[in-house]
């Protein structure tokens, strides 16, 4: 009997806490300056080898509409790079971040935003983190098609450092097992990522 009348107390809150929830807005992370946004979502690779994924795509849209929302911000269209499966290559990856450098100015906000995989190579001693393109290769991330977190790291510093704006980094990085890294490589990925 105590352990129902604690789940129906659990329940009720969480039904008034989603009503209050739905009135709430999220605060921008920063009033002043341009807000811009790279959003990548693969849930579709090329390579039948990489697994695909059910909602990175999804999701990655659904943030982009969060952010031309009222909530997210009201950020115009024009300011949002939204590349989704096939228009997500490494090519074009590159090309959008290049565009967030380019483009952003002190005070202004940089977003970047993956849901994909990721992983880790394994032929090198530094054994490399990767978020992988929808032209990823499933054996050697060198080849092509990966993007590597160094890489991303230095972009996110420029932005910051560099250029002086606030920066969100969101990685929803997904690792299978038979991708190249291995078991290793869900918490090598994540440690690069940090």
């Amino acid at each position: 009997m105590k352990n129902k009348s604690a789940f129906h107390l659990l329940l009720a809150f969480l039904i008034l806490s989603q009503g209050w929830a739905a009135d709430a807005q999220i605060p921008s992370i920063g009033q002043q300056g341009t807000t811009r946004a790279v959003i990548i979502g693969i849930s579709d690779y090329q390579n039948d080898q990489i697994p695909d994924l059910q909602f990175a795509d999804v999701d990655a849209a659904a943030f982009a509409a969060f952010l031309q929302s009222d909530a997210g911000g009201k950020v115009p269209a024009e300011n949002i790079r939204l590349l989704l499966n096939e228009k997500a290559t490494k090519g074009q990856m590159g090309a959008e971040l290049t565009w967030l450098i380019q483009a952003t100015k002190k005070g202004d906000q940089a977003i970047i935003y993956f849901a994909g995989h990721g992983d880790m190579e394994n032929i090198t001693i530094d054994q490399h983190g990767f978020l992988l393109a929808y032209d990823a290769t499933n054996a050697n991330y060198w080849l092509g098609g990966a993007f590597d977190i160094i890489y991303l790291k230095s972009m996110v510093k420029t932005l910051a450092l560099q250029n002086g704006a606030k920066v969100l980094l969101i990685t929803d990085a997904c690792r299978a097992g038979k991708l190249a890294g291995g078991d290793a490589g869900v918490q090598a990925t994540a440690e690069r990522l940090a």
